[in-house]
């Protein structure tokens, strides 16, 4: 896949976070971002309660972002996930 910055192909960093809960479970939080000259072009996150699937879910979704590129928001279609999510990440919002 080519980011547009000139760089050679690579994959989509995602990552996945533990978090315990009060009541002693844990959640697993995977985060997929990528960025483009130092700027976020595509991110989408999901929490699972076992960390298998939290892994599956970043790998199909990374190989998703890689056969079939970055969504272009200015399609005019965003999902609400993806609008909540720039929302929750935009500085100037809080």
């Amino acid at each position: 896949m080519d980011y547009g910055n000139g760089e050679p192909e690579q994959m989509a960093p995602y990552s996945i976070q533990k978090r315990d809960k009060a009541d002693g479970t844990s959640k697993y939080r995977c985060l997929i971002r990528v960025k483009k000259k130092g700027s976020i072009v595509y991110s989408d996150h999901r929490t699972f309660s076992k960390l298998a699937p939290a892994e599956s879910w970043a790998k199909h979704e990374v190989g998703k972002l890689e056969s079939e590129g970055i969504p272009n928001p200015s399609s005019g279609e965003m999902p609400l996930r993806e609008v909540i999510v720039k929302y929750i990440d935009d500085p100037h919002v809080h």
